[in-house]
């Protein structure tokens, strides 16, 4: 039918619109400060270096052999940035600021009055100088843009594993808004742009999934495949930890020929050009700043110790099962994949056990880091990446169920997947990071330290994903309803309910009207 062709373009506009719904307007993490600082430095000065002081003993900000301060973050967000930024700065020029100075969100991190802007708002004040806020306010929606990219992309990953519109279109969806790209969105930090990217580098592996003699158009794929996976880690470092499994992906997707080996060789020497273009680029600019290739600036500068190796065993609990950062707990969802891994691993085996080496892997290297909870954000920072594979078995298991003509067993794996994105429309009402600062100091003039043993992400007592709409609402559009956060969520799950009642009659319908046809 002719509406499926719009599909990709729903998926699109929705999520666009529905992220900058809840976007909260402005960066609040020193993380993601440091980033668009090096923005700020790259369009106004043409370097990487962060000329002004941060108030935050340099967090982020390593010495490099020039003596300047560089960012330890991956460059690629810092880059892409810049039109947004050059667009601020183009509307404040012609004086058209799209929004009183008054209503912009407060960005944490901006010397104001020799404070952090962010004490204001923890005082429930407005800071008296507001410059930069409103650059910091339009460069905000970054990742508004670059979760919608990635919801489009996911659809024409699982329509090729699926061969279902209506399946691929019901599944992102529930992605998009049932999992922690949505309030993730909400922030800058450069887990979502990575994660598009991988996204990106995964779908031109899937392309050849179906291909069964090696060609022009396969090694294009794979070669476009190292390209994505090359600016993934660009953009966050840890990508690196997945480019043994895109060898894995390939080695299972078998050529029916005989000369299966020599074919793989050919498509690994691809792959592997392109994943070096963007390495290498990344070697020269960690030489360039701190003289060593593989220098990032997390060890460059001995004051700045940003993560130590730990003991893991406490940190496989916190990661999965944890108050603050548990996966299940906060991205729940991702059960779904589980259940359905034996119906995936039975179709896919190549795949099933290349994401589940992958799972695997970022799950001890993370518990093996100091800063495996990833400081203040919301539930377990660095799984956004991995959470997009997840869905794949869950796309087959639904593709299965609608199959066999299952109304029962889709309505409950529906109804699972409602009470997911009506959890994550809490966290995404929710502003963690004041939630986080607020009880961090409530219990510190208490003399309680809550970051000793980790205790602020591991105590239920101190638990967002039990609290979080206690305290103040964190999208700016949603602040002039100027009504309570639980009326809020109930008028945001209504809005919801009706949205996505919609999308499983019509994917129940579409399955039915296709098996028939059959």
């Amino acid at each position: 039918m002719k509406y499926y062709r719009s599909l990709p373009l729903i998926i699109f506009s929705v999520t666009l619109i529905y992220y900058t719904i809840f976007n909260y307007g402005g960066i609040r993490s020193p993380d993601s400060e440091t980033v668009f600082r090096t923005t700020e430095s790259l369009l106004n000065r043409n370097e990487f270096a962060v000329p002004k002081a941060i108030n935050w003993q340099n967090f982020g900000l390593a010495k490099g052999i020039d003596n300047n301060r560089y960012s330890i973050f991956g460059p690629a967000q810092s880059i892409l940035a810049i039109p947004l930024l050059e667009f601020a700065y183009y509307l404040k020029k012609n004086s058209f600021q799209i929004i009183d100075s008054n209503y912009i969100p407060i960005s944490y991190h901006v010397l104001s009055d020799n404070r952090d802007a962010g004490l204001y708002v923890l005082e429930d004040k407005r800071p008296p100088n507001l410059s930069g806020q409103f650059e910091r306010f339009i460069v905000s929606f970054f990742n508004v843009i670059v979760g919608a990219f990635s919801a489009l992309f996911l659809y024409f990953i699982l329509l090729r594993i699926t061969e279902s519109k209506t399946i691929s279109f019901y599944t992102t969806l529930v992605y998009s808004f049932g999992s922690l790209i949505f309030s993730y969105t909400g922030t800058f930090f450069s887990e979502p742009l990575c994660t598009l990217f991988i996204i990106l580098s995964f779908l031109f592996i899937i392309k050849n999934e179906k291909v069964q003699q090696i060609s022009k158009i396969k090694n294009q794929n794979y070669l476009y495949s190292g390209l994505f996976l090359g600016l993934a880690i660009t953009s966050h470092i840890s990508a690196v930890l997945s480019v043994p499994f895109y060898y894995m992906f390939m080695l299972g997707q078998k050529f029916k020929n005989k000369n299966e080996l020599k074919d793989f060789a050919v498509s690994s020497l691809y792959f592997t050009s392109g994943l070096t273009i963007f390495c290498i680029l990344l070697f020269y600019y960690n030489y360039t700043r701190f003289g060593n290739v593989f220098e990032t600036g997390r060890s460059a500068d001995q004051l700045i110790h940003y993560a130590i190796y730990s003991n893991p065993l406490p940190a496989f609990y916190g990661l999965l099962f944890g108050s603050g950062k548990g996966l299940f707990i906060y991205s729940p969802i991702v059960l779904l994949a589980v259940i359905f891994w034996k119906s995936f691993h039975r179709g896919f085996p190549h795949l099933s056990i290349a994401i589940l080496g992958m799972f695997f892997i970022r799950l001890l290297f993370i518990a093996s880091r100091s800063d495996w909870h990833g400081g203040f954000c919301l539930g377990p920072r660095y799984f956004v990446i991995i959470i997009p594979f997840l869905f794949v078995p869950i796309a087959i298991g639904i593709k299965n169920i609608l199959e066999n003509g299952n109304l029962k067993q889709f309505l409950v794996i529906s109804l699972f997947s409602f009470l997911c994105i009506v959890q994550q429309i809490f966290f995404s009402l929710g502003e963690i990071f004041s939630y986080l600062h607020i009880i961090y100091r409530h219990q510190k003039s208490l003399g309680i330290e809550t970051l000793a043993n980790n205790a602020l992400y591991l105590n239920w007592k101190y638990s967002p994903a039990l609290y979080l709409l206690e305290y103040r609402t964190g999208p700016f559009l949603l602040k002039f309803l100027s009504i309570n956060n639980y009326f809020l969520w109930a008028l945001m799950v209504i809005l919801f309910t009706v949205s996505f009642s919609f999308i499983v009659a019509f994917t129940y319908v579409s399955a039915i009207d296709r098996h028939s046809e059959s």
